[in-house]
């Protein structure tokens, strides 16, 4: 990065320090299990969202029950496992880095910068895996910090930043990878952090494909166009019916969804984020039964947050069921597979 790359991170992400530093002083002076204001800035911040009452419940608890302890990643990635049977490394790695800001936080962007990709969600031994990228992230920011670039940004980050002093030097570093972390879609090559050295690149071989990737499953759904022709028929999870399915460059058609038969790619990419959030599966949803915030319709479910996000639904509406086709087609090109009222996201290897 250059000079004039870095102080225009730092000025981008002037409303963000200022919500750090209060949430770091709010969290030395309050009881965080209980203070509303706290976590809704915590939540706001770190995105914690699409999460229900009894892990906000577990999370903020367990949060400050570790005040003034020795708070390490591999400790809390392993509680809230245990007591939530989630596996959770970007929301452990915020609880812990607020306890020790020279920790780093687990985040896709980050990782992409770094050149560091994620186990894949069916790894066997996927605990052990996490914990030893987050302690190579640890070291590739050790080294970064040391480095002729990092020495720049933080003295940067003083020179423009008032408070600068309340933060680590981890964090500033941090701040300005977050702030570029939009530029490679635009910029294909520009504005990627480089490794200060050369990484070790079996770490990262045979760990999955970070299924986040906005392209990946439209390259999986054209690759199975590709043999079938268009249009083709998918079949329908259960019987031996099936419906028609068009391609074309926005999206596909289909006819089992009446007057609205089209669906753009971007829900798509939306229900991966919505399975990469949630450890690789979601409820699909019940739109025929229930109004959007019912319990089986919640904004976390991939038909609810396809309706809220795309569709402008808000919870106590209708909402048109779109997941018959939309799960299909995914488990039709081998990117899903199906589970009970969920959809189980499978291994990218």
């Amino acid at each position: 990065m250059d000079h004039k790359t870095i102080v225009k991170a730092i000025n981008d992400a002037r409303k963000g320090i200022r919500q750090y530093l209060e949430i770091m002083r709010l969290f030395s002076n309050t009881n965080v299990s209980i203070d509303i204001e706290f976590q809704k800035k915590y939540n706001s911040f770190y995105r914690v969202r699409q999460r229900d009452k009894y892990f906000y419940k577990i999370y903020y608890q367990y949060m400050e029950s570790l005040k003034d302890q020795n708070v390490e990643f591999q400790q809390v990635l392993r509680f809230l496992h245990s007591k939530l049977n989630r596996f959770e490394p970007s929301f452990s790695s915020k609880l812990a880095a607020i306890h020790n800001p020279n920790l780093p936080i687990w985040d896709k962007f980050v990782l992409k910068n770094i050149g560091i990709r994620p186990p894949s969600f069916y790894s066997v031994d996927r605990m052990s895996k996490t914990t030893v990228i987050y302690e190579n992230i640890k070291e590739w920011y050790s080294r970064y910090m040391n480095s002729e670039e990092g020495h720049l940004v933080v003295d940067l980050f003083d020179n423009i930043v008032d408070d600068s002093s309340s933060i680590t030097d981890l964090k500033k570093i941090d701040f300005v990878l977050w702030q570029i972390r939009t530029y490679p879609k635009h910029h294909p090559g520009r504005y990627v952090l480089r490794p200060v050295e050369k990484e070790a690149h079996s770490m990262n071989n045979n760990l999955g494909l970070e299924p986040a990737d906005d392209n990946n499953v439209i390259i999986a759904i054209k690759n199975k166009f590709s043999k079938t022709g268009s249009p083709t028929e998918i079949p329908l999870v259960r019987g031996h019916r099936s419906f028609s399915a068009e391609l074309s460059d926005q999206g596909i058609s289909v006819d089992n969804l009446g007057n609205q038969p089209f669906l753009p790619w971007k829900v798509f990419q939306e229900t991966i984020r919505i399975l990469v959030e949630n450890d690789g599966r979601a409820k699909r949803g019940d739109a025929m039964n229930c109004r959007l915030g019912e319990p089986n319709l919640r904004t976390n479910s991939i038909e609810g947050r396809i309706a809220q996000v795309f569709y402008d639904k808000q919870e106590g509406d209708t909402v048109f069921r779109r997941i018959t086709p939309i799960a299909c087609i995914l488990i039709w090109a081998g990117v899903c597979k199906a589970g009970r009222g969920e959809l189980i996201l499978l291994n990218n290897k």
